[in-house]
């Protein structure tokens, strides 16, 4: 017969073996209600428009960046999810638009359309001048061949449209009418997976991203391919139509080495303007 310490021994390990099935379970318990709430929390998200917009193209962008889009040597991000290149073109003002001062309708002068990121308010890329009686006409565009390219460089950031009027005299440019979009939709982003395996078919070659070219986006006709461009259509206040926008993304921004000695030559930064690339 077992003696009384091996008795008190074999309940004491027994207690104890209680005590750790118990705290194992409650561990368990709380890390599974955890990653169940997390889980459901970013389901939610994904949910809501705008925001789930931005957190889809975040998971999409980290899943590319850890299975394909890394340099192959240093296994550094080769480019950022939250800042990329929106090219435009084809640019139409539309809905009865017209050059408005004082109430008064401008027939003479020129029109330039302008661009800018609210991130980056001082970055500013335009459109080259055309008369006001161009627009005014029926049937024709004169913007027709004009694209630009905006660094966006942030998720916060919206896209500035101003169109900027010009009596012929040469007075300072005034704007006349304006509006903002958000590049941060779902239709734009996808474009950034789309267009990559055409543009940059093999990212991280050479330890880079290359920058993209919106040539390869068009085709031998001149017309852009299938399925690489959005439509987007900017109401232009005060009460002044609309300006359609052929749009897309044209890649991620290069993450940039940084300086480790003010003596180092500093890295370029991507191309920004009419017609970069």
């Amino acid at each position: 017969a077992p003696t009384e310490r091996e008795r008190i021994s074999g309940r004491e390990l027994k207690f104890e073996a209680a005590v750790i099935t118990i705290c194992a379970t409650v561990i368990h318990a709380l890390l599974g209600a955890l990653l169940l709430a997390s889980v459901a929390s970013v389901m939610i998200t994904l949910l809501y428009p705008g925001i789930g917009e931005i957190l889809r193209h975040f998971l999409h962008y980290s899943w590319m960046h850890y299975t394909h889009w890394y340099d192959r040597q240093t296994l550094k991000p080769i480019g950022r999810w939250d800042a990329f290149i929106l090219h435009v073109r084809d640019l139409q003002l539309i809905h009865g638009f017209h050059v408005s001062i004082d109430g008064r309708h401008q027939e003479d002068g020129f029109v330039t359309i302008q661009f800018h990121a609210t991130e980056d308010p001082y970055n500013v890329v335009a459109t080259r001048s055309v008369p006001v009686r161009a627009i005014m006409q029926k049937n024709m565009n004169p913007f027709e061949g004009d694209n630009v390219n905006i660094n966006i460089t942030s998720w916060r950031s919206i896209l500035v449209v101003n169109i900027m009027y010009q009596q012929q005299n040469g007075a300072q440019p005034q704007r006349v009418a304006g509006g903002l979009w958000d590049p941060w939709t779902g239709r734009l982003l996808r474009k950034c997976f789309s267009n990559a395996t055409i543009c940059d078919p093999d990212p991280g070659q050479g330890g880079k991203m290359k920058l993209w070219d919106f040539q390869d986006l068009i085709d031998s006709d001149g017309k852009p391919k299938e399925g690489c461009y959005v439509e987007a259509r900017v109401n232009l206040s005060p009460c002044n139509g609309l300006l359609s926008l052929q749009m897309t993304h044209l890649g991620p921004r290069p993450v940039l080495e940084e300086r480790d000695d003010p003596s180092d030559q500093p890295s370029k930064e991507s191309v920004q303007g009419p017609g970069a690339s």
